[in-house]
């Protein structure tokens, strides 16, 4: 069985070598095949290699000659930008000067045109003084105007004053008297009324009669029932002195009463007068006389007995009144107290020396009660008085507010005025310097274009020649370059033969590398193939071997064949297995053979794309160095700075590749149309560079002298707002005295317009002299404002004297007291200054040192009196020294030196 199955595997083998061999000879003929391919191919390659090299001589050579061209274009193009830099030099300093010339006329033609309205501005600015002249005389006349009005105001105001102080007087005075005849009413009022009746009297009135009931039957003393007008008071008392401090009672049976309780008691005399009693017929009394019960008033329980008592006396005017022969029954009394009767009895009462009685002092309490009922509507009348004049001075003061105000808005309107009339005057005197500068200006720009027309035709010739030389420069351009580039066409053309035949010769290359790859995988394959046969063989031989050797066991075996049929047994069991094993293997190994087939197809198939992209892969890197090469030429780019740059970015989608080339000839296009660098540039940049940082350092060289120009105004103002505030404070501490001295009192100061701005604004002068308001100088008289001028001076002169001082004809306002205090206070002066006062007065002449007098002697000749005065002689020496000259004055003056 083994020998059988030694056969079986020898047989296979066998036919496996047989198979082998048929395939040895396939691979033979194929590597046959493939090395006479790979013959031919090297001879194509070496063919292709040569002419390869001659193209790249060629190329060379063309190279040699292409930058030689480039060289010498270089050169003559350089020589074209000289000459264009050169050109654009001139040319720029011509259009320099063209635009100087242009600039020169239109500043010209603007300096004419402002030449002219200018003189139209002076013109108009003239008008406009003349007008602002008019409305500052308008303006300071309504000043003056105003300050009539306000002095009007302020004498109306001073008028109301006084009214208002007479009726404060008056008001006061009528005061008094009602105090005064108040406190007499209340003393007559104090006062008991019995004090001035007998005690009997007073006795029956306190009620200490019992049959008598006070106020029913007791009716009080007869001069508390009874008055009469003032000008019957004293006929009254006349008639009734009698009766003056008689008591009333009811009746007569009361009067008996009273007469018994007196004359028991012995309380003192009394009289008495009872009211009910018989009423007898009066005769009718003579005419002009007036029956004194008609005119005395009276209570209606005592009517009756004053018509008793009084009916029959008649009053008359005076003495010479009384009728002759006296009336029968009648008792006649003048009103001065003066009294006959028809029983022959005359008298004359005097009312001051009835005082003590009632009656005399019931007239005493109603005058004095109708006095102060008089008094109290008078004081009423002057309190409405006193009211009126108030409104009156307060309407005053508001009309001399308002007039003051007004006179301040004219005021302010006058300043305007003259501030707008100085702002003319300035702008007029501005627009004249600007004429006669705009002239000059036009006179400059006249001698620039004299001078600028030789630079020009210089400059002209010059860019002609440089105009033929560029002419020339161009054409040799123009020539170059057409050879230039007919030589990189043929550059072109010899570079694209060179990059193919480089490529066909890569091609080659690749192709033999290929061809030569599958030799030795052919010739792999055949020594494969001739070992696998060499393997087979070996193993027919082993198997053979292996027959002889179990035959011979065999023999040896049937001797033990008992013995070993049992480990037959068992071997086979072994070897079936083996069996099983063997064929799985084989079947693995075909798989394996299989598998080896389709990838020995697959390598050859990725060696032959390797091939391709080898191919691909040589002329894609001769396109890549052609592109470079280029890039180098055209663009002067190396490929790392091309490298270097950042992808472009796109407004739009990317453009392809024509768009590209299409804008880059376009970009080229106008590149050359653009003509030569300007290799000046540079230069002239830098020059511009320097120009403009010299020039911003002098800008901030002059910002920071301005800023410290400004710092240091700033600091003299503060230093001068400083010091001028105090030396105002000063000299408004000065001015109060010295203006006191002068005016012998009153009061006065100076206050600045606006605080906030004292070195700018006004200084308003306000005094008041002795008995008059607080007022603005302007209001004063001459003498005050010369008083005022003086002591504002004499002021400013006690902080810091002149030596040297002229007051013209000071004193003409000044009466001769207001003229002795101002030389006296003028002497205070005379260790510190020299004062020359042109005088009439004589006093101020009398106090000066040295006079000097101008007089005229003779008509149409003057002449000079000079006199010295010193201390230590009372007798000055007089010397004349007269002197022709005309006398425009026929009045005689003196200068007086103190």
């Amino acid at each position: 069985q083994r020998i059988e199955e030694h056969q079986a595997w020898a047989k296979r083998d066998e036919a496996e070598i047989e198979a082998n061999r048929v395939q040895l000879e396939e691979k033979k003929r194929e590597l046959d095949i493939i090395s006479s391919s790979l013959a031919a191919l090297t001879a194509e390659k070496n063919d292709a290699e040569k002419r390869m090299n001659e193209a790249l001589t060629a190329l060379e050579e063309h190279l040699r000659s292409l930058e030689e061209t480039r060289s010498a274009l270089h050169s003559l193009r350089s020589e074209q930008v000289e000459a264009d830099n050169m050109y654009s030099r001139l040319q720029n300093e011509l259009v320099e000067l063209e635009s100087r010339q242009r600039n020169a006329e239109i500043s010209r033609e603007r300096l004419l045109a402002e030449r002219s309205q200018i003189a139209r501005s002076a013109s108009e600015l003239g008008k406009k003084l003349s007008e602002t002249d008019a409305a500052a005389a308008a303006a300071a006349a309504r000043e003056a105007a105003m300050a009539e009005s306000l002095a009007r105001a302020q004498d109306e105001v001073s008028q109301a004053q006084r009214r208002l102080t007479e009726c404060r007087s008056a008001v006061e005075a009528v005061r008094a008297q009602e105090a005064s005849l108040a406190a007499r009413l209340e003393m007559l009022s104090a006062a008991d009324p019995s004090s001035d009746f007998p005690q009997g009297a007073q006795a029956l009135i306190a009620g200490a009669c019992p049959d008598i009931k006070a106020g029913e039957n007791m009716l009080g003393g007869l001069a508390g029932r009874i008055r009469a007008p003032r000008e019957y008071q004293a006929a009254m008392e006349t008639a009734l002195r009698a009766y003056l401090d008689a008591v009333l009672v009811a009746s007569e049976r009361d009067g008996r009463a009273a007469l018994s309780f007196l004359e028991k008691g012995q309380k003192g005399s009394a009289r008495l007068m009872f009211v009910e009693a018989g009423q007898h017929p009066l005769p009718e009394p003579p005419p002009g006389t007036t029956v004194l019960a008609d005119v005395v008033q009276c209570d209606e329980a005592v009517a009756p007995l004053v018509r008793r008592i009084l009916g029959n006396v008649l009053v008359v005017e005076s003495v010479a009144s009384i009728p002759d022969p006296l009336p029968h029954g009648f008792v006649l009394v003048t009103k001065s107290g003066a009294l006959a009767r028809s029983d022959g009895v005359m008298e004359f009462w005097c009312p001051g020396s009835a005082q003590s009685n009632p009656v005399s002092r019931r007239h005493q309490f109603d005058e004095t009660s109708s006095a102060l009922d008089a008094v109290r509507r008078e004081l009423a009348e002057r309190q409405e008085a006193l009211r009126k004049a108030e409104e009156a001075v307060a309407a005053a003061e508001a009309a001399r507010a308002e007039a003051m105000k007004k006179h301040q808005e004219a005021a302010i309107a006058r300043a305007q005025r003259d501030a707008e009339r100085r702002m003319v005057a300035a702008d007029a005197a501005a627009v004249r310097e600007k004429l006669d500068t705009v002239e000059w200006e036009i006179k400059s720009l006249s001698e620039q274009d004299e001078s600028g027309r030789a630079d020009r035709e210089k400059i002209g010739r010059r860019m002609k020649e440089l105009s033929e030389q560029r002419e020339r420069l161009t054409a040799d351009i123009a020539e170059m370059s057409h050879d230039l580039q007919r030589i990189e066409e043929t550059h072109t053309r010899l570079q694209s033969e060179a990059t193919q035949r480089q490529l066909a010769h890569a091609a080659l290359t690749q192709k033999i590398e290929h061809v030569s790859a599958q030799a030795q995988a052919a010739r792999s394959r055949i020594s494969e193939i001739e070992s696998a046969i060499a393997a087979r063989m070996a193993g027919v031989a082993s198997y053979q071997e292996s027959v002889r050797r179990l035959n011979a066991e065999i023999l040896e075996i049937e001797s033990n064949l008992d013995r070993w049929k049992q480990e037959v047994q068992e071997r086979q069991a072994a070897v079936e297995q083996l069996h099983r094993a063997a064929e799985a293997r084989a079947a693995e190994l075909a798989g394996m053979e299989k598998t080896l087939s389709a990838r020995r197809a697959a390598l050859e198939e990725k060696r032959s794309l390797k091939a391709e992209q080898d191919i691909r892969l040589t002329e894609d890197r001769m396109r890549r160095q052609n592109l470079l090469d280029r890039i180098l030429a055209d663009y002067s780019l190396t490929l790392e700075t091309f490298l270097a740059e950042p992808p472009p970015q796109w407004d739009g989608p990317s453009p392809t590749l024509e768009e590209c080339e299409a804008k880059l000839a376009e970009l080229r296009t106008k590149l050359e149309a653009m003509g030569p660098v300007n290799l000046v540039a540079i230069e002239e940049h830098k020059e511009l560079e320097e120009r403009y940082a010299f020039l911003t350092a002098q800008e901030a060289d002059l910002t920071k002298s301005k800023q410290q120009l400004m710092d240091f105004i700033r600091k003299i103002d503060a230093t001068t707002s400083e010091m001028f505030a105090k030396t105002f404070a000063q000299v408004n501490e000065n001015f109060q005295t010295m203006f006191s001295r002068l005016f012998n009192g009153g009061t006065a100061k100076l206050v600045l317009v606006n605080e906030q701005d004292m070195l700018e604004c006004g200084i308003e002068i306000l005094v008041r002299p002795p008995g008059k308001r607080l007022q603005n100088v302007s209001l004063l008289s001459g003498g005050e404002r010369t008083l005022t001028a003086v002591a504002l001076l004499f002021a400013i002169y006690m902080i810091k004297p002149s030596p040297f001082c002229l007051l013209d004809e000071l004193d003409a306002a000044l009466d001769e007291s207001n003229i002795g205090r101002f030389v006296n206070v003028l002497k205070g002066f005379t260790n510190q200054s020299q004062f020359v006062i042109i005088t009439h007065n004589r006093q101020s002449i009398a106090a000066a040192n040295v006079v000097y007098g101008v007089t005229m002697r003779e008509k149409g000749v003057s002449s000079i009196v000079s006199m010295r005065f010193r201390d230590d002689s009372p007798a000055p020496d007089t010397q004349a020294s007269p002197e022709e000259a005309p006398a425009p004055e026929p009045e005689p003056s003196q200068v007086s030196q103190q």
